[in-house]
């Protein structure tokens, strides 16, 4: 084979999309592991801080989901409806 298909934008801005998810995730992980471990805090208060940046890290990781959502959807939208117009174009 001499020329590769060309790749899709929609496969690369899928995976734009797991990997900001993936490194949401991992980013919150890997930063309350640490927070433990070098916390120089009593367990209570450590706990309490813990408790209050993993709120914040969901409320930040829903919010750019529900972000990230709405994108693509609207986007879907767009590519259905400019779709159903050349379909109906071809059916005239």
């Amino acid at each position: 084979m001499l020329f590769k298909p060309k790749k899709n934008d929609n496969d690369k801005k899928s995976k734009d999309s797991k990997s900001l998810i993936t490194g949401i995730v991992v980013g919150g992980a890997v930063g309350s592991v640490l927070s433990l471990l070098f916390a120089p805090d009593k367990g209570k208060n450590t706990r309490k801080i813990v408790g209050k940046k993993g709120k914040e890290l969901y409320e930040k990781g829903k919010t750019k989901a529900e972000e990230f959502l709405d994108k693509y959807n609207k986007e879907i939208k767009e590519k259905i409806e400019e779709e159903e117009i050349k379909k109906k174009e071809e059916e005239r």
